[in-house]
């Protein structure tokens, strides 16, 4: 019982200092449509948006377009919809917002912003650093944009991202701190390569998870935990 209760604590600890988050406030008026290489829930018709998005801490990325109801001449108004805006960022540990740098009103005005793109994410006011691209996409009504972004990551973009870069990365050999407990990470000549990255992706799933289904795994886990 002693055990699995040090081994509770541990891993609680874990999950709070390595599993935190970054949260991504989103302004009213943007369509999220891919968060880290998944497409979203989001409509095609456009009129659906997220208040915020939570990240892992780490190197992410964000698809995104504006998409609301503008003037287009006269009385008449129509939807807009800009051209998908890529986003590629590394935070730890806050709070960031998205911000569209030029308020869109009418069709023409969607249509500059849609050749000069402008947008920024800010930490506390002030702008971080942010590999930005536009998404090339077709006519197609039902697109793919889970497909389209696994082409653009594979290349060599300049706001392409890779599944590996979301993990905490370490120097071989260097100790890590995680709740007052002292350990090292394994270099590749002692370390199983499958193992590392099973954990790897137990972490990154985890990161994923809700707060409850954490809660329901943690339990899991600690009731299943390998004796040898």
């Amino acid at each position: 019982m002693l055990k699995k209760s040090v081994l509770a604590i541990t891993v609680l600890g874990i999950s709070t200092s390595v599993f935190a988050d970054v949260s991504v406030k989103i302004p009213n008026g943007v369509q999220v449509l891919v968060e880290n290489g998944n497409e979203t829930n989001f409509s095609n018709l456009g009129f659906d948006s997220k208040d915020t998005i939570i990240f892992p801490n780490g190197n992410n990325q964000l698809v995104f377009r504006l998409s609301h109801i503008v003037q287009e001449s006269g009385s008449k108004k129509t939807k807009y919809k800009s051209v998908p805006m890529i986003a590629t960022f590394t935070a730890n540990d806050t709070t960031l917002n998205l911000k569209i740098n030029k308020r869109i009103t009418t069709l023409d005005e969607g249509r500059t912003f849609n050749k000069k793109p402008n947008f920024t994410i800010e930490d506390n006011g002030s702008p971080i650093e942010v590999k930005s691209d536009v998404l090339p996409v077709g006519f197609d009504l039902m697109t793919d944009f889970s497909a389209l972004m696994r082409t653009y990551n594979e290349g060599d973009h300049i706001a392409s991202w890779k599944l590996e870069d979301d993990f905490l990365v370490v120097q071989k050999n260097t100790p890590v701190q995680i709740n007052n407990l002292d350990t090292s990470t394994f270099s590749s000549t002692t370390a199983n390569s499958e193992n590392v990255e099973s954990e790897k992706m137990l972490k990154f799933w985890f990161s994923q998870s809700s707060s409850q289904e954490q809660k329901n795994f943690l339990s899991w886990a600690i009731q299943n935990v390998k004796q040898h």
